[in-house]
């Protein structure tokens, strides 16, 4: 059929493309693909959080629930948990320890008539944890030992501390404030006495000249060495300190000999019924008198040359093993002659250097 009998017909445009829908894409292989790898992912997911593992919480600091009345020490810092659960809830347990892992543990009180015991971290029921117990299999290290103390008020004094620094020829006198004081420490594990860190002040003397004495000083005394003590750190670490200070005033010094009595005293007082003697051609001591050096300030030793020599003397101990048994035999000793003095001496600020002398004893007639 010839085109030439057909009328002439309009032009006609293509038809659009069409689209496809969400539906129809899904439907496509490559659709099909990604939903499988995603539906694969969600449930390795969903088994993989669930899947049973055992774990170890390491590191986890154990922290005693104490009270007002009572303080815990383990022996061990810290421990490792062992947990078995499943992963999604160990992952959570251990979210829920935080950083660093730190867990509380119940302890009961003392007896009233006790001061300290030992009890054993021995179960896992006996940790309160942030997490569900039923996670919890076990511990590592299995038993560890608790020790709990009672607080108690004790009255302590503090130590003079020593002065570093300080050029020759100078010499110091301290007076603390407070000297001793009321502290809350556990029962028998602080001692009545505490020492405090030496005291520095080179600073006073920096770039002085030789015999320059400074002004009194107030410094406020540390207890660090005190507090880490590597045998005591543990009962030590938490125990309040009020605040100390140390007064401290410079003087000059100097070396003097002063002389006066001499008496030997026994272990019951002056010694009666034996003859002492003393080796070396000591003999302002068998004189009844001895020159002993001084050190101290030249106004002080001033002050004991004039005193009344009644007012002080020296003074040779003789402890009992060195007093001889009969007539028959005498004893032999190294002693120590000391500087006593009376409550009118007590503000001087003089030292007395002492000596070391053989002495022989023997029964008097």
């Amino acid at each position: 059929m010839s085109s030439a009998g057909l009328g002439h017909l309009p032009h006609r445009a293509p038809p659009p493309p069409q689209r496809r829908g969400t539906g129809r894409w899904i439907a496509s292989e490559w659709g099909l693909a990604v939903l499988a790898l995603i539906l694969a992912v969600l449930v390795w997911a969903i088994v993989w959080g669930n899947i049973s593992v055992e774990d170890r919480f390491e590191g986890v600091k154990v922290r005693p629930l104490t009270s007002a009345r009572y303080v815990a020490y383990p022996e061990k810092d810290t421990i490792a948990l062992l947990v078995k659960g499943p992963r999604r809830d160990l992952e959570e347990a251990q979210a829920r320890l935080g950083s660093p892992a730190t867990i509380d543990l119940p302890i009961a009180d003392l007896e009233p008539d006790e001061e300290s015991t030992t009890l054993w971290l021995a179960g896992v029921d006996q940790l309160a944890v942030p997490f569900p117990t039923r996670l919890l299999t076990g511990l590592d290290p299995v038993e560890i030992p608790i020790e709990v103390c009672r607080l108690k008020e004790t009255i302590v004094r503090f130590a003079k501390p020593v002065v570093d620094h300080v050029p020759l020829g100078v010499d110091y006198e301290i007076v603390l404030e407070p000297d001793s004081d009321r502290i809350l420490a556990p029962a028998n594990k602080v001692d009545p006495e505490i020492q405090p860190n030496h005291l520095d002040v080179g600073d006073l003397f920096d770039g002085r000249e030789e015999g320059h004495l400074p002004p009194d000083t107030k410094r406020k005394l540390a207890f660090d060495n005190w507090r880490n003590d590597p045998k005591q750190r543990r009962y030590r670490t938490e125990v309040e300190l009020p605040e100390v200070t140390a007064k401290v005033h410079f003087f000059a010094t100097e070396k003097r000999k002063v002389r006066n009595p001499i008496v030997f005293w026994g272990p019951d007082g002056p010694l009666e019924g034996y003859e002492v003697s003393v080796s070396g051609g000591e003999a302002e001591i068998e004189q009844g008198y001895y020159e002993g050096w001084f050190e101290g300030a030249s106004e002080d030793l001033d002050t004991l040359e004039k005193t009344e020599r009644t007012s002080w003397w020296y003074v040779v101990r003789i402890p009992r093993d060195k007093l001889p048994a009969d007539d028959s035999t005498e004893e032999d000793a190294n002693i120590e002659v000391e500087y006593l003095h009376t409550e009118a001496l007590d503000g001087l600020r003089v030292r007395f250097t002492g000596k070391t002398f053989t002495v022989t004893i023997k029964k008097g007639p």
